[in-house]
This record gives structure tokens, C-alpha cells and sequence, in this order.
């Protein structure tokens, strides 16, 4: 009896996983981004670092004693360049420490990545023009590149509000520069304004400027630093997406694999040599092992990417045998009513008229758990839905690997048994479908009458 299962669950396994799709879908294709994501990483594709603000400004200023022009020249100066850069760098560093987990970036990490959203520092030269120049007569330089950008500004800018100017600038000026041009003239005009009504802007700025939070968990064992937003949400996220991913990867193939041998008599040859409980049996082992190699495949993937982009320490052990745990529950659970549907039609659109109303309601419960976990995984909706049979393999893995939640040990035991039992209790009335239906044609049964097979087997 065992050699008879094992064989059927082997030859399960090896009519799926040898095959050039699945070897494609499973292991090449993964490699395949991978390898391109390096290369592109390798050619700088990825480079955050804008390219730097470079050429000469001419300034056509209008204004009582030039002072736009002043300020501009003032603004960019070298050396105040390379002061206000530094200064900027280390207020990204904060914020980078702030919401970036601890220990997830060594500080030439965190300055690199502080620095990369700053940009590099501006190579600017103001030009003062004459006044009663026209900036229509500065497009050949425009053009040419001689000048990246034309400003013509007068009294009424200031006086007026909110005032006007004319900005004309090279076509190779592209619009992150345009905008840092725009800033400084926006920002040079705002001084002035302060200066000529006696008000402190600096002052101003620094009364404006929010304080920064320090964002902490409190659990029962004590305080715990949140793990970071990012982090909070794509470790979960990334862990269902693998589950659902295998999951219905081998429960899928269960049923193509089902109608097939069915459709074609093929399954009145396997059943002169098998029994029918030996056979599905067979089958759910193997096509689990195409599931759990699908899910070992991907997780390995994404604990590279975790160990690469310096995550993997908010991953713990537990979290990992735990959503070992829930795939073989989930998959089980699915496998077992993809069988019965299966075992019950003769083609895949009668098989998919069955499931339909079935797993759409199943759905609704899967993603309205999925969408509470994400913004709270603690909350009475998640906590309900984790033990919800169906919605329990996909709820409960994203709870557990949120590094920023703790998870009562009570519910993860709760959720395992009621998940073994489940899957017990499906794979009982799957065999008795099974059974029934495995050498019937014909119309498929409603879901009324699949009940009735459970209870005739």
C-alpha cells in the first residue's frame, strides 16, 4: 500500500516539476530577474543620484539695488553651496535613522543614501545682465548651452502679491534642475519680503519646523523600538505572496492533473492497479511536493533579498517554521477541495463553474483578512479571521512575521490545530468524492449534491 502511494506521488511529482514550464516558472525565471536586477545594479541603473545642477544663470534684475541678484550670487556661492549641502545631508541622516529599523544600515550606508536623496552640490555661476535686456535675445545661448536658464525679475515681484517672473531655460534643463532654479528665486524673494517688514524669516522656519517623533511599541515584555514602516509591511506582505503563490501552484496542478486523467479514461487504467484512496492519496503528496518545492524555491529567494538588503534579522526562526507549517496546512486544505471538484467534472470548464461560488466566498474572507492584518494585525478582524479555517494560512503568516507585532502563543496554537483538524476533516469527505466520482461522467453534481456523495460513500 505505502510502495503504491509513493510511487503514484512520485510519478505525480516528476510528471509536474520535470517539466520545461514548470522548470522555467520555478527556477529559471526567478534566476533570470535576479541576474537582470544585478546587471542593472552593476550599470548604475538604480543610482538614486540626480544628476548635478551645472552652467551659468543669467539674471536680468529690475529691482531697487539688485538685491534678487545679490541674493542669488550670495545663495550660490561655493562655499554656502557645501555649507547648506552638509547641513541638508545630516537633516536626511536624521530622518534616514529615524525610519529606517535599527541596525538595518551602517552610517556610509545611511549618508549614502542621505546624500543620494539630496543630491550632489549645485555648480552654478550667476551672470548679472543688463536691465534693458530683452530674454527673448538670450535664446541662441539658450540653445547653444551657454546659459541653462534666463531670469527676468523686477520690483513688482516683490511688492506684489504673489508677484510674477519670467523664467526661460535651456531644453536640456530638465525639470528636478528647474526646479531647484525655482526654489532659490522663490526663496530669495520670500527673504526680501521678510527684510523689508522687519520679520525674522530664519525664526520663522525654525518655529515652523514639526518635531520629530520617536515611535515606539509597547508590549508585555517591555518596550520594543518599532521596526519601521517599510519593513512592517513588506515582510508580511512578501511572506503571503509566497503561500498563496505555492499554495495554489500545487492545489492547481492537483486539479489540471485530475480532469486530464479523467477526461482521457487514463484514471480507469490507474484505478485497475490502485485503489482510488491510494491514488489520491498519491496525488496530493505529490503534487504537494511541486507546492512545497515552489515555496522552498521563492522563500530562498526572498531571504537572499532580505540577508541583501539588511532585513533578515527582523525574520526570526520562528516566523520561518511557521510559515513552513502553514503552507503544508494550507496547501492540504486547498488540494483536498480542488480533488473533490476534480474527481467530480469532466473538463476544466465544468470544474470551474463548480468552484467558482465556492472559492469566491472563500476569497472574500482571505482578502478582507489580508487587508486587516496589513493595517492592523492585531485588531478584532484579524485575530477572528486567523482562525477561520480557510483564511487561517494566509492571515496567521502575515500576523507572525511582522516584526513590530507580538502574536499570543494561545492563537498560533488555536490556529494550527483548527487548521489539522480542518485539513483532516477535508481530506475525509475529499476521499468519499472521490471515491464516487472519480468513474462517473457526465453532468458534475451541484455543491447539494457533492454533500449527498459524502454522505452515500
Amino acid at each position: 500500500m505505502i510502495r503504491k502511494i509513493l510511487s503514484t506521488a512520485f510519478r505525480e511529482y516528476k510528471a509536474t516539476a520535470l517539466t520545461k514550464g514548470f522548470i522555467f516558472a520555478t527556477f529559471v525565471l526567478p534566476l533570470l530577474m535576479w541576474a537582470v536586477l544585478g546587471v542593472m545594479f552593476a550599470l548604475g541603473l538604480f543610482d538614486a543620484k540626480p544628476s548635478p545642477i551645472v552652467g551659468t544663470i543669467g539674471v536680468i534684475d529690475r529691482t531697487d539695488g539688485d538685491v534678487i541678484l545679490e541674493r542669488l550670487e550670495a545663495r550660490f556661492d561655493p562655499e554656502t553651496l557645501a555649507r547648506e549641502y552638509e547641513e541638508d545631508v545630516q537633516a536626511a541622516l536624521e530622518s534616514v535613522r529615524s525610519s529606517a529599523p535599527e541596525g538595518m544600515m551602517s552610517e556610509a550606508q545611511a549618508r549614502s543614501a542621505a546624500e543620494a536623496a539630496i543630491g550632489p552640490v549645485p555648480e552654478v555661476t550667476i551672470e548679472a545682465l543688463p536691465d534693458d535686456t530683452d530674454p527673448e535675445s538670450r535664446k541662441t545661448e539658450l540653445a547653444s548651452g551657454d546659459l541653462i536658464a534666463v531670469l527676468s525679475i523686477d520690483e513688482s515681484t516683490i511688492e506684489d502679491t504673489p508677484g510674477a517672473y519670467t523664467l526661460l531655460k535651456s531644453q536640456g534643463v530638465k525639470a528636478r534642475v528647474s526646479s531647484k532654479i525655482i526654489d532659490a528665486v522663490d526663496q530669495s524673494v520670500v527673504e526680501e519680503r521678510f527684510e523689508r517688514a522687519n520679520l525674522d524669516l530664519a525664526r520663522v522656519n525654525e518655529l515652523r519646523r514639526p518635531p520629530r517623533t520617536v515611535d515606539v511599541t509597547v508590549s508585555k515584555t517591555g518596550e520594543t523600538t518599532e521596526a519601521g514602516n517599510v519593513i512592517e509591511f513588506v515582510i508580511p506582505v512578501v511572506s503571503v505572496v509566497i503561500s498563496i503563490i505555492a499554495i495554489f501552484t500545487g492545489a492547481g496542478y492537483l486539479l489540471t492533473s485530475l480532469v486530464e486523467e479523467k477526461s482521457s479514461r487514463v484514471m480507469e487504467v490507474l484505478l485497475s492497479a490502485i485503489s482510488p484512496m491510494q491514488l489520491m492519496t498519491g496525488k496530493l503528496l505529490g503534487q504537494g511536493l511541486v507546492g512545497l518545492t515552489t515555496f522552498l524555491v521563492y522563500s530562498a529567494l526572498g531571504i537572499f533579498a532580505a540577508i541583501e538588503f539588511g532585513v533578515f534579522q527582523f525574520i526570526s526562526p520562528l516566523a520561518l517554521a511557521l510559515l513552513v507549517a502553514y503552507f503544508l496546512i494550507g496547501y492540504f486544505m486547498y488540494a483536498a477541495l480542488f480533488a473533490a471538484v476534480g474527481s467530480a467534472v469532466s473538463d476544466m470548464r465544468e470544474a470551474q463553474a463548480l468552484q467558482g461560488p465556492l472559492f469566491g466566498v472563500m476569497f472574500l474572507f482571505i482578502y478582507a483578512g489580508m487587508f486587516a492584518a496589513i493595517n492592523d494585525p492585531n485588531n478584532l478582524v484579524s485575530r477572528v479571521l486567523s482562525l477561520f479555517p480557510f483564511a487561517t494560512p494566509f492571515i496567521m503568516p502575515m500576523r507572525v512575521a511582522n516584526p513590530a507585532v507580538e502574536i499570543a502563543a494561545w492563537e498560533i496554537w488555536a490556529s494550527l490545530a483548527i487548521g489539522v483538524v480542518t485539513v483532516a476533516a477535508l481530506v475525509w469527505a475529499s476521499a468519499k468524492i472521490f471515491r464516487v466520482g472519480v468513474l462517473m461522467y457526465g453532468k458534475p453534481p451541484s455543491l447539494v449534491g457533492l454533500f449527498k456523495w459524502i454522505r452515500y460513500a
